[in-house]
């Protein structure tokens, strides 16, 4: 079932805007792999963010990989887009990034992906999807509302051997957990 998912052009500049500020919070929503239904027509929107090429599109089996096949049109600052009708939940795909050469990329927002050691993307519609962590959810504490203390430590500069070289990872885990631990983290 396709449903119609697309933002109209003249709200696009909100997500857009939210995603350069970072504080889109819901970027899966607009960006990656979405069915939609554009002039009457079923298909899927792309949307991935790539600052420094030259050109993107998407490839997959649906168009026997072919870079030129469906290119995206840039929409803002990085942000690049298309529109291929007729696809199908499952259909795997990547984006060709090309800038100086051009490589294949998964989507960083796809909701489903190939299994290892295969590395595509597909497409997937999570609307209705049952979800079954209600339990943890109902008993999740709220992260802020609970104290957070955080130890930042830069591990070459809190402890030195005598003669001034460095301790390996290991030489300096007992020593810093206990006392990060004295400290009472």
């Amino acid at each position: 079932m396709v449903k119609n998912l697309s933002i109209p052009k003249e709200e696009q500049n909100l997500p857009l805007y939210l995603f350069h500020q970072g504080t889109n919070y819901t970027a899966y929503d607009y960006m990656g792999a979405h069915f939609v239904c554009e002039n009457g027509v079923d298909g899927v929107v792309f949307r991935t963010w790539a600052p420094n090429a030259k050109k993107v599109s998407v490839v997959g089996d649906f168009n026997g990989w072919n870079i030129d096949s469906n290119p995206m049109q840039k929409v803002s600052n990085g942000v690049f887009e298309t529109f291929i009708a007729g696809l199908k939940e499952y259909d795997c795909y990547k984006y060709a990034i090309t800038n100086h050469k051009t490589i294949l990329k998964a989507d960083p927002y796809a909701f489903h992906s190939e299994r290892p050691s295969r590395t595509g993307s597909k497409i997937y519609d999570i609307n209705g999807y049952e979800w079954g962590d209600g339990e943890y959810i109902a008993n999740k504490k709220e992260p802020y509302s609970l104290p957070v203390n955080i130890y930042e430590v830069n591990l070459a500069s809190w402890k030195r051997k005598e003669n001034g070289d460095y301790y390996t990872y290991r030489e300096l885990a007992k020593d810093l957990v206990n006392y990060v631990c004295d400290l009472g983290y």
